[in-house]
């Protein structure tokens, strides 16, 4: 069953242990999990410069449920042998795994906004 909910935190997360040909906003999300969306990568042009922490923002249920970390696995790419074993082809061949990388990404909470309080101005005495 299904309840409507919003998500209400805005938050900046450091990621640390993504490698550099996995920081995309997809695998961000993935790491995040369902009760963040909308990730968008901080500093896209800093990507390249430095590889040690990668900064995403994104709206949360609430920030507790970002995890302080998490394995992810990125299947290897899949090597093409022009001719399978026993003659067969390629998409004939049946694999009994799928060849993956590991890595341990550790996330931290930079800051987060709180927008479930309303706003009210101070009142003016003067």
């Amino acid at each position: 069953m299904a309840s409507a909910r919003s998500f209400r935190f805005r938050v900046l997360v450091g990621m640390m242990g993504i490698p550099s040909h996995a920081r995309s906003a997809s695998v961000t999300q993935t790491v995040l999990g369902s009760s963040c969306a909308q990730v968008e990568i901080a500093l896209p042009e800093a990507i390249d410069e430095d590889d040690r922490e990668l900064f995403v923002t994104c709206w949360c249920v609430h920030p507790r449920l970002i995890p302080d970390e998490k394995i992810i696995g990125i299947p290897e790419p899949q090597v093409h042998v022009h001719e399978g074993p026993l003659y067969l082809r390629a998409e004939e061949v049946i694999h009994a795994e799928l060849p993956a990388l590991t890595y341990l990404v550790h996330l931290r909470i930079v800051k987060f906004q709180d927008w479930t309080t309303p706003f009210s101005l101070p009142d003016d005495d003067g």
